[in-house]
């Protein structure tokens, strides 16, 4: 019996300006009524192979792509810029993240994508091409000279130069200038799954009858034999004669001869293969639910692990073949493009919130800004725009306590009470206002000097002299170091001036 390929490729003969390896078109597989199929159709046709190839676009064209500057400090988002504009709107046909799904996706089934450049007058657009309708032509090693695109309506082939393709390609080990799909590694894997449901599917097909031997004591007749096979498959045999119980006669005994879906690990078998197939990859398996163990916190590290190990290659080649086949196009190329990865390790809110909080030690989000983050409308109200001054222990003041003098217990006051702090003189009003317009914010931005005792000291001994300047400035510090309102500190000694 001839042995069954599952994948066949044509001759591979090397003619004048083509590429020296079989173009993808030429891959297929034999599915389950023995057709060949390409691997698009490998792709619609088997679950492993979905599975992963959408798991893989998905988590890669929902990850943001951006265009910054590039400069010595920070990196300015270029949003402006040709290329940014032209990855936003592909074309008037498709979005970004559809651009993305589809490139990766071929990527992942064919090892090769195809972006087509095309400008009509001052506007660019890209055009993604099915990687089973393109052959490369010619060229060096290290890339192909043209493209024949060949339509799907029966046109002759339409050749491509090189400038007018981006080529996203992973390694092949014979030619360099097209990609090896990686399920090239996965046919003897694929080729069980494809005859392990043959067999399933031939069993249904078969009403579920069962395999087995009747074995009679006696020798039957062809008559008593074909009868006693009929009424036995007519009785017990078929979905509709499920859980039935069998009833022998004549001592007649019944053998099974056939394996059961357990015995066959029939489960387990097209567990190995959704396995393998996310191995060959490299996505975690138990992002795909193909382990017992898994734990929440586990399942957090599985997922940054997606984003730090598994993804990264796939992010990196779509960042450097669009940087260096795309945007030699645009004049400006003073810029790079990046997945923003940290959207989605950013976890949620409430992680998001703690850590910066702990970061930056005093509330970081204005009324307005929080409204935004849940979609609600502006009030248009002052207040909202202003960053709450804390009322309570501020972590970030603590520093200011160590210059502090130490204090005497609250039993024993040392500090002159505001009320007999001398009056009448505007110049006082004057000295407290400026000081809460200089300390407040200061305080709110988290400064960690935000109360200049020397400064105060020396300013306000030229109106009270140096001992109650000194006295005034440190209960003054103390107020605010100990969670006291600002505004009531500075209120109660503007108080003085008009008392």
């Amino acid at each position: 019996m001839a042995k069954l390929r599952l994948f066949r490729r044509g001759a591979k003969t090397k003619a004048a300006g083509l590429v020296t390896a079989t173009p993808p078109l030429m891959e297929v597989l034999r599915l389950l009524d023995g057709s060949a199929a390409s691997y698009g159709q490998v792709y619609r046709q088997i679950a492993p192979v979905r599975t992963v190839v959408d798991f893989i676009s998905d988590a890669v064209a929902t990850t943001p792509i951006k265009v910054y500057r590039r400069q010595e400090n920070g990196r300015p988002e270029a949003r402006n810029h040709g290329l940014a504009v032209l990855l936003r709107s592909p074309n008037p046909d498709m979005s970004t993240r559809r651009l993305l799904w589809r490139t990766i996706a071929d990527l992942a089934i064919y090892g090769n994508a195809y972006w087509r450049k095309v400008q009509d007058g001052s506007r660019k657009f890209i055009v993604p091409l099915p990687p089973h309708r393109v052959t490369p032509r010619g060229g060096d090693l290290l890339k192909a000279a043209a493209f024949d695109f060949f339509s799907p309506n029966g046109l002759p082939p339409q050749r491509f130069s090189s400038d007018e393709i981006v080529h996203f390609v992973l390694y092949d080990p014979e030619d360099p200038r097209i990609g090896s799909s990686k399920l090239q590694a996965l046919r003897n894997i694929l080729l069980e799954e494809v005859e392990a449901s043959k067999h399933r599917r031939g069993y249904w097909q078969n009403h579920a009858r069962l395999e087995g031997v009747l074995q009679h004591p006696e020798t039957l007749s062809f008559e008593a034999e074909e009868r006693l096979r009929t009424q036995f498959e007519n009785t017990y045999s078929g979905s509709e004669n499920s859980g039935k119980t069998a009833i022998l006669e004549e001592g007649m005994e019944w053998k099974s001869t056939s394996v059961t879906p357990r015995d066959s690990e029939f489960v387990q078998g097209r567990q190995f293969v959704l396995e393998a197939t996310a191995r060959a990859y490299n996505i975690p398996l138990a992002l795909l639910s193909l382990t017992d163990t898994a734990t929440y916190a586990s399942q957090r590290e599985f997922h940054k692990q997606l984003y730090t190990e598994a993804l990264p290659p796939w992010y990196e080649l779509i960042q450097s073949e669009i940087e260096l086949q795309l945007l030699p196009w645009f004049a400006d190329q003073d810029v790079y493009v990046e997945f923003v990865v940290e959207s989605k390790l950013r976890g949620d809110f409430i992680d998001r919130a703690q850590v910066l909080n702990t970061a930056v030690g005093r509330p970081w989000m204005t009324v307005v800004e929080a409204r935004n983050v849940e979609n609600m409308d502006n009030r248009n109200v002052p207040e909202d725009q202003e960053l709450v001054v804390p009322v309570g222990p501020n972590f970030a003041l603590e520093g200011m306590a160590v210059a502090a003098p130490a204090l005497a217990p609250p039993s024993q006051p040392v500090l002159a009470p505001v009320a007999a702090l001398p009056a009448g003189k505007s110049a006082l009003g004057a000295f407290f206002a400026r000081q809460e317009r200089s300390v407040v914010p200061r305080m709110a931005a988290g400064h960690e000097k935000a109360f200049d005792r020397e400064r105060w000291d020396r300013e306000l001994a030229g109106l009270v002299g140096p001992e109650r300047a000194a006295e005034i400035n440190l209960r003054t510090q103390v107020l605010l170091m100990t969670g006291t309102d600002p505004r009531e500190v500075f209120a109660e000694l503007k108080q003085v001036e008009v008392a």
